[in-house]
């Protein structure tokens, strides 16, 4: 049993996230409060938390699986990008911060790293997180909880001030990081392709 608790929270982060769409799919600022945001923010919460958690266990706990291996990334780059992807519609298009060009390189970037990562193991070779990919994933989360919260209670120009700077911060900074996270990848997968196969690191 012990050995499924790490697959079992990745599996309850894809049933979070997909309530986490439902609550910004039914949002309608004529119809909802902020509760309905607050709700949601903290569901994304929830899921950021266990994936800090379900990694951790199943490390310390030597129970990686190839499903987690697998589902982990993939529930994340669902959970962040969709996030993002809803910002860009109605009715949050025009007060997210969120531009179109912006999810082109995010998701072109995770499309790419994926790729990669497919590429190498495929080859038997680790590809694992870099710092990189950690400090991006941690920018990505807020610039997400801070727009979530930007909705939900800072749009009117009597309060937003230095809260419309701090998204547009954290929202350019999330495109910057994301982008030059990328190219860390590609150059650590240019030099591992290089390497003759008895010198590549084993899994």
């Amino acid at each position: 049993m012990k050995r499924q608790i790490p697959n079992m929270l990745t599996a309850s982060r894809f049933f979070i996230a997909i309530g986490f769409f439902i609550l910004l799919g039914l949002y309608d600022p004529t119809r909802h409060g902020a509760w309905l945001i607050d709700v949601a923010t903290a569901m994304f919460l929830v899921a950021v938390i266990t994936d800090a958690i379900d990694g951790t266990i199943a490390r310390k706990m030597g129970y990686v699986t190839n499903f987690g291996r697998v589902a982990d990334p993939f529930v994340d780059k669902i959970t962040i990008c969709g996030a993002m992807i809803f910002f860009i519609g109605r009715p949050f298009a025009d007060i997210s911060g969120w531009a179109p060009w912006m999810l082109v390189v995010i998701i072109a970037r995770e499309f790419l790293v994926t790729g990669m990562r497919g590429l190498s193991e495929s080859v038997g070779s680790a590809f694992s997180a870099t710092w990189a990919g950690k400090l991006k994933m941690f920018i990505q989360c807020i610039a997400i909880v801070w727009t979530l919260v930007y909705i939900g209670h800072w749009t009117e120009p009597r309060v937003e001030g230095w809260r419309l700077v701090g998204r547009d911060i954290a929202i350019w900074g999330t495109v910057f990081f994301t982008a030059a996270s990328g190219l860390i990848y590609c150059k650590r997968a240019y030099h591992l392709f290089r390497m003759p196969p008895a010198a590549q690191p084993p899994q």
